[in-house]
């Protein structure tokens, strides 16, 4: 196929498809193989894989990773060359998911009032976004917070079935929604008033950097990059697996509407600047040695 088609670059996501089609690339005379990895998470957790890709990440031209912690992990355990490694990270559409008014009024959808403070989640439902965390923060948030309030979930999955069921049984069916699998992703964000992340593993979210570029401010747990974009001034950052810190960080957002409504601008003022897409495609065709 790579003879067939001439392939001169190839760009491989994740080791083990770079393991499957290194040897058959090289065969064919392509010239130039990138890999781009996203989170340590697989590595972390399986020793063969692990071993497995440190034989063959080496062997790519070019190495990006999507953080600098992934970048450093993957030349301390995988034994990928410095000089092959670059950092891109992922980017947003600042124009598509920007600050305004939204068409809809999910408020009014879901039957609340104008003054809500909606919390907002977007995902797949599955282990790693860790939504019993999330759900049993809510809890202690609905005890603790004095402004009205309501959390929406969109995204469907593995997990979503567990959620409902532990949402029912704590009684706060009125206060969660779920709305399924939505297109209309950027309009729903400017419903939100800010965004609630609680995984236990991640790489670099491109919904926290959607967030951001709405001009959301994010509580989120501090796993994988996410601490190279949410910063200081931008959003709250607490632990994984921690409700608590999650619920006090949260209320934190609820109950000063200020504080919410200037972290939120510092969020959008600092993915403008540093996560741009056109910024991310002339990297990419960089390393890529597209013209």
């Amino acid at each position: 196929y790579f003879k067939r088609k001439r392939v001169e670059v190839l760009h491989v996501q994740h080791v083990f498809v770079f393991q499957r089609c290194y040897w058959p690339a090289r065969l064919a005379g392509v010239k130039n193989i990138v890999l781009t990895e996203h989170s340590d998470y697989a590595f972390r957790t399986m020793p063969e894989y692990k071993e497995t890709s440190r034989k063959y990440a080496p062997l790519a031209d070019t190495v990006t990773a999507i953080h600098k912690r992934l970048q450093q992990y993957l030349v301390e355990e995988l034994s990928v060359p410095v000089g092959k490694m670059r950092v891109i990270y992922n980017s947003v559409d600042t124009e598509r998911f920007s600050p305004g008014l939204p068409h809809s009024n999910l408020r009014g959808q879901l039957g609340l009032d104008e003054a809500c403070v909606l919390l907002g989640w977007v995902g797949r439902m599955h282990d790693a976004k860790d939504l019993a965390n999330l759900v049993n923060a809510y809890e202690i948030i609905s005890a603790t917070a004095s402004s009205s309030h309501a959390l929406v979930l969109i995204g469907d999955g593995d997990d979503r079935a567990m959620a409902e069921t532990l949402v029912r049984n704590k009684g706060l069916s009125e206060q969660v929604f779920f709305l399924g699998e939505r297109p209309d992703i950027p309009d729903l964000m400017r419903n939100f008033s800010f965004y609630i992340s609680s995984s236990k593993n991640e790489g670099v979210p491109l919904v926290i950097l959607e967030a951001m570029s709405t001009g959301l401010a994010c509580v989120t747990t501090e796993v994988g990059g996410i601490a190279e974009v949410v910063k200081p001034g931008t959003g709250l950052l607490v632990p994984p697996k921690d409700p608590q810190a999650l619920a006090s960080a949260a209320v934190k957002l609820i109950d000063d509407r200020i504080f919410r409504a200037q972290t939120g601008a510092q969020a959008r003022s600092y993915v403008t600047r540093n996560y741009r897409f056109v910024d991310m495609i002339d990297a990419y065709q960089e390393v890529l040695n597209i013209a």
